[in-house]
């Protein structure tokens, strides 16, 4: 017992003590202000864990939100994000030190994929001291230390991992199921995505298990236990999988879409740049190079590859289990290569977002594994066959050397082949040498925990450079105090219900350089808001947003308020506030306040265009799908069909066309005559990834008057104000300083299509106060039921809510349920009659009810299962 606690105990702190000691020298929390959170972590997982913490503290759930999109269903959100057990640690802070609560959770669960991983190897092989190395070495893996400050959320299930695959050998082995069933349950609860990836490795394991230990009398038997077996974890997951599928239907990913085939044996990435990656997890910045550049994350640490080469030569391992551990092992490595394996490893995503290879944990566990077993026969090696292993080594190195790969540089290639032939020679002495054992394991050890340390310290460091540095602790609470006072001044003097935008709400790197959190702030602060990004979020929702003029780029519905968007989208939303560090804001925001501390100032903007979310509009805008228009005609037509009235066109769109460009291709100018006395902004086509930045300078031929404001196109083409020139004024429009992001050329910059924007402000306020005349205003009750009250003048009537379409709302009026119809193919619909009613509205997820039902029944067939087994 006193055996087992050690290998448990150490197996748990080394590797929290190893992580801590890194900290010290970056000045990281509690050794300084600064916080390893950054990244997606800070800037979208934190603000998601604030939003878990409401809802048992507020009126919000897991069903739906208004912080998403303006209006969205998160329960497939809060399976990727939110079901950590773990995440109940955040309520012992306050919201502005949830950067500290973040740490300490990944802290420990860095400590629980060593204590798992310890499990795992004293349960399969026996209790023994250097399983706590091994242990440690899962812990602090490639995967582990390059995602711990990005991805941390799958690490429950990463730590399950080892127990889940326990499971399976105690069905193979032992005629046990209970243990798998559990383990796989809680796996894909805790992380859908990587819930699914461990379902599908379980599956690959299982066969693996299957041709090594099985008495194939009982071969099919055994199938059967496993199959029923992972039947039941699914069924009792079903009040999950189900609603949760249904959901991502609709989603930006395209998830489980298998159209690839054409391109189903393309390469990902070479075999050398693969095998570069397990001699270093860092070299020139892991953000720069294996964020963005997504090579997999397969470090293990030298010795623990070099285990690995001996497996397949060592002649005390069974040449069966060679042969089929290589065929097991060469299929892992083609499906981090070959694109139609990696797309169903990704839930059928041919194309997701940074850190595609989110499922090379499973090839990490399984490198360390069969090392493992190659550490129990090291002493069955013999001369040649350590002189082979040092032969594929070197060349393995030279391979890497030969081909100049940017991810590891020349100099760690050199440290690694000395460090690689010490080894080498310290395993030859190992065996031949009885006397020099405890030498070699006390060097290997010392070496191994210095290397994986030395790769967390990297890391760390590597923090401090990247272009999403992290917050400091004292920055991220001095904002959410400001941040907060501000919205409790708006909630002082405004009940109804709104949106609140914050400017930049995405990647406003020039004036914020990150020094405050500025993505899905709504989920931080528990407020209505568009500006959101999720990898769940509804594609139909922001094709919608698009065409209104929240022009983003692909995926993301991003606005710079301080540069200018036309005013339609932002009004008929009901933005009523922004919140900004600009003192001055275009039309038509109006300052209403400021904020500040010793260190920052907010500014307060109020939209008096916004219009309330709930408008009495006739039926017959059920007509007008417009589906088939582009943002230009778009955005005339609905205000006309909403005010039900024709005042004209309130947009005008004019291409544009490059004059004047440099030889150099980083300069263009464009001249244009003012052809009437409007709002004018220009535009880069929306809806496509710009991958530029680039200034503008805005001159008026006539009398040399200029406005130099640059501004920057990366990542968001939207519209950008130029002011309200007069008729017959020539201005010029230049674009200089133009720089290429990733590997696209200048040349395709002028490829995309420029327009000017043309806006009749008064026509705009005509329909704006058409609009109101009929509205009423949404009282929020929870996050997925609202109410209103309305009063209906005429026959033929709707009740048009600016918020989202999406399946799982119900509605009554006066209490008797009515069909929801959809408007504009986007927006809720419903039917009324004339005189005063009460409206009420719940969302309730689809396929939840049957996937309970489904969960509930394969409980009861699990506790008969197990009652039946007991007998």
């Amino acid at each position: 017992m006193h055996k087992s606690r050690l290998i448990y105990g150490l197996s748990f702190i080394l590797p929290i003590a190893i992580l801590i000691i890194c900290l010290i020298p970056c000045h990281i929390f509690p050794f300084g202000q600064e916080s390893f959170i950054s990244g997606d972590a800070e800037f979208q997982y934190i603000n998601f864990l604030s939003y878990f913490k409401s809802i048992f503290t507020t009126n919000n759930d897991f069903f739906y939100s208004f912080s998403l999109l303006g209006g969205s269903p998160i329960l497939d959100f809060a399976a990727f994000y939110l079901f950590s057990p773990l995440n109940f640690i955040l309520f012992l802070f306050p919201n502005e030190y949830l950067q500290i609560g973040l740490q300490i959770i990944i802290i420990l669960r860095l400590g629980l994929c060593g204590l798992t991983f310890a499990y795992f190897l004293n349960k399969v092989f026996g209790y023994r001291k250097i399983n706590i190395l091994f242990a440690v070495t899962y812990a602090l893996n490639g995967y582990n230390i390059s995602n711990f400050v990005h991805n941390h959320f799958q690490m429950d299930s990463i730590a399950l991992l080892p127990l889940v695959i326990l499971g399976i050998i105690d069905i193979v082995k032992y005629n046990k199921f209970k243990f798998y069933i559990f383990t796989l349950t809680f796996a894909i609860i805790f992380n859908a995505f990587s819930g699914y990836i461990i379902l599908l490795f379980s599956g690959l394991f299982f066969i693996y298990q299957i041709l090594l230990n099985a008495d194939y009398k009982h071969c099919l038997a055994i199938i059967k236990k496993y199959l029923l077996s992972t039947f039941i974890s699914l069924g009792l997951t079903s009040w999950l999988i189900l609603p949760v599928s249904q959901l991502l239907q609709n989603n930006k990913y395209n998830f489980l879409d298998f159209s690839i085939l054409s391109r189903a044996l393309e390469i990902r990435v070479d075999f050398i740049t693969f095998l570069s990656k397990f001699f270093n997890i860092i070299s020139k910045g892991s953000y720069t190079i294996d964020y963005c550049e997504n090579t997999p994350y397969v470090f293990v640490g030298i010795f623990i590859f070099i285990l690995l080469i001996s497996y397949f030569l060592n002649n005390g391992i069974q040449k069966k289990e060679r042969i089929i551990s290589g065929c097991f092992f060469s299929f892992l490595i083609l499906s981090l290569m070959i694109n139609i394996l990696f797309t169903i490893w990704n839930m059928g995503v041919e194309h997701p977002g940074f850190s595609i290879y989110r499922y090379s944990f499973i090839f990490n566990f399984f490198i360390i594994y069969l090392s493992y077993k190659s550490y129990l026969k090291i002493s069955n090696l013999d001369k040649k066959s350590i002189a082979i292993g040092f032969f594929i080594f070197s060349m393995i190195i030279l391979s890497i050397y030969l081909r100049h790969l940017t991810v590891i540089d020349n100099k760690l290639l050199l440290i690694n082949l000395i460090l690689g032939i010490l080894i080498f020679i310290g395993m030859y002495l190992f065996i031949k040498c009885k006397k020099y054992k405890l030498v070699f394991l006390i060097f290997i050890i010392l070496f191994h925990l210095f290397s994986l340390g030395d790769n967390v310290l990297k890391k760390c460091k590597d923090i401090q450079y990247i272009e999403m540095k992290s917050i400091s602790i004292y920055k991220y609470t001095a904002y959410y105090k400001i941040f907060n006072q501000i919205l409790k001044y708006i909630q002082s003097i405004d009940s109804s219900f709104y949106r609140i935008e914050t400017e930049e709400a995405f990647y406003n790197r020039q004036k914020f350089s990150f020094e405050i959190p500025v993505i899905n702030v709504g989920f931080l602060h528990n407020f209505n808001t568009i500006s959101s990004y999720s990898s769940c979020f509804n594609m139909k929702d922001f094709n919608f947003y698009r065409k209104i003029g929240f022009l983003g780029n692909k995926y993301l519905p991003n606005i710079d308020y301080s540069v200018g968007i036309v005013n339609l989208p932002i009004s008929l939303m009901n933005v009523k506030y922004i919140i900004s560090k600009e003192d001055y804001l275009v039309y038509p925001y109006k300052k209403i306040n400021s904020f500040s501390d010793n260190t920052q100032t907010f500014y307060l903007y109020k939209n008096d265009f916004a219009i309330p979310s709930g408008i009495i509009v006739d039926n017959n805008i059920l007509k007008n799908d417009f589906s088939n228009l582009d943002f230009k005609e778009f955005q005339n037509n609905i205000i006309k069909g909403i005010a039900n009235v024709d005042y004209g066109n309130v947009y005008t769109y004019k291409e544009l066309f490059l004059q004047d460009v440099d030889a150099n291709k980083t300069n263009y100018t464009i001249y244009e005559k003012i052809s009437s006395d409007k709002n004018i902004y220009f535009l880069i086509e929306p809806g496509t990834w710009v991958t530029y930045k680039a200034k503008m300078k805005i001159e008026n031929i006539n009398n040399n008057a200029e406005d130099g404001k640059p501004f920057n196109i990366q990542w968001h083409p939207q519209s950008h104000f130029l002011g309200n020139h007069l008729k017959n004024n020539t201005i010029k429009i230049s674009l200089y300083d133009i720089e290429k992001f990733n590997d696209l050329f200048i040349d395709d910059f002028k490829r995309q299509k420029m327009f000017l924007i043309y806006e009749n402000i008064d026509i705009l306020k005509k329909y704006i106060n058409k609009t109101r005349q009929n509205t009423c205003n949404i009282e929020k009750i929870t996050s997925s039921k609202i109410r209103c009250k309305c009063t209906i003048k005429g026959d033929n009537k709707l009740l048009l809510l600016t918020i989202p379409y999406d399946n799982g709302w119900t509605a009554r009026v006066d209490g008797k349920e009515v069909e929801i119809l959809k408007a504009y193919n986007a927006l809720m619909a419903i039917p009324v009659n004339k005189g005063e009613h009460i409206i009420e509205m719940k969302f309730f997820p689809p396929k939840l009810i049957e996937g309970i039902i489904i969960s509930l029944i394969s409980l009861i067939f699990f506790f008969l299962s197990c009652h039946k087994k007991d007998n």
